[in-house]
């Protein structure tokens, strides 16, 4: 009793002795008040108009290319929205606490990940177009999880989870119907990509540092790991896309370089040689600037965008016809980001610059025609 006594009068002590200090600098202490925007287009723009901007975000165009979903907050929480592709009225397809990150299955049913309450552990479902069905295909756990890709069949799926040891993301193989199974245990990070068509073959990165990785490839049923590239000096592989008999793929690296370009890496050669240098080929790259992002449209158009003084570059290749250079429209200037319809040549790209804090366009690569303004 004398020991919680006196450490009660302790905390009193210092509660009291805290009350009477004063911090000499009041005006560093924020307080809330009411924001006011201002007028438009006065001479002297308030900033509270650029931070409460908002808008759409984060387009992914359906496999078929007819729907665009996007994420928007105009609800007060980020939910998903569809549109058709050439425009109209967006119709809501998630509610609750917020969606966490979505995309596509094969089949055209949007996976959606969402979390708890912001803890950032999240679960995911299979939504279809329509937002009238949903299937739970992975639950949320107090683990971490990171999604993988579907197999072409979109019966199969992968993903890392760091439920054995609460730090380390190990790979999982699961079916929709079917209990997920580990397949390999890792060290730290690491991550499942692309899926080799018609195989059992998953493109994998291990993190390394801020900014790079290693590449691996995984054979899903037997969980042995081929190492593809661990340079001496830290690189970077992203935007993985599968040529159509998966002999090969695209990528975004900046392997031996400063500036990362769009390579092909020829996989049939690296399996018969071993030698990964020389299966590598650099077909768009520059000496100052980073190509950032690519997608592949219909398995024909190959599309980027690279930075050009801080704003999005566009560039298009058909890859049926010897790498030819696609002529595209021209785009409002901001920074874009890409999502490309897998059976179809049509891409959405999300906008966001000077003149909107997030708007949508599509534009299909068959066709030479403007941009379409979701």
């Amino acid at each position: 009793m004398q020991l919680r006594a006196l450490a009660l009068s302790l905390v009193i002590s210092v509660s009291t002795a805290s009350a009477q200090e004063t911090w000499p600098y009041p005006d560093d202490i924020p307080s809330p008040a009411p924001a006011s925007a201002g007028l438009a287009g006065s001479a002297t723009p308030n900033l509270v108009r650029y931070f409460k901007a908002t808008g759409a975000g984060g387009a992914r165009m359906s496999p078929d290319g007819e729907t665009v979903v996007f994420r928007s907050s105009i609800t007060g929480e980020p939910q998903i929205f569809a549109v058709d592709h050439q425009g109209g009225q967006p119709k809501q397809l998630t509610f609750g606490t917020g969606v966490s990150s979505y995309g596509f299955a094969p089949d055209g049913r949007i996976l959606v990940a969402a979390d708890t309450d912001g803890n950032e552990r999240v679960g995911y479902t299979l939504l279809d177009i329509d937002g009238q069905s949903e299937e739970r295909i992975l639950a949320a756990s107090q683990a971490f999880n990171r999604f993988g890709s579907f197999d072409e069949t979109g019966e199969r799926f992968t993903f890392a989870n760091t439920s054995r040891t609460g730090d380390d993301f190990d790979i999982y193989l699961a079916g929709l119907n079917e209990e997920p199974q580990r397949v390999f245990e890792g060290k730290f990070g690491f991550f499942p990509q692309a899926w080799r068509p018609g195989t059992d073959d998953v493109l994998v990165t291990e993190t390394r540092g801020e900014d790079g990785n290693l590449l691996h490839i995984l054979d899903v049923s037997t969980g042995e790991m081929q190492t593809v590239f661990d340079p001496e000096e830290t690189s970077a592989y992203e935007s993985f896309l599968f040529n159509e008999d998966g002999s090969g793929f695209w990528l975004v690296t900046n392997h031996e370089r400063q500036f990362a370009g769009l390579a092909f890496f020829d996989l049939a050669a690296f399996e018969e040689t071993g030698d990964a240098e020389s299966a590598l080929a650099f077909i768009h790259a520059h000496d100052d600037r980073d190509v950032d992002q690519a997608v592949l449209a219909g398995g024909r158009y190959l599309v980027w965008t690279e930075n050009e003084d801080g704003y999005s570059g566009l560039g298009a290749y058909d890859v049926q016809r010897g790498l030819k250079q696609v002529k595209l429209p021209e785009l409002p200037r901001g920074i874009y980001g890409l999502s490309a319809a897998k059976d179809a040549g049509r891409i959405a790209i999300s906008i966001r610059g000077p003149q909107t804090p997030g708007s949508i366009a599509t534009i299909d690569l068959t066709k030479r025609r403007p941009a379409a303004q979701v």
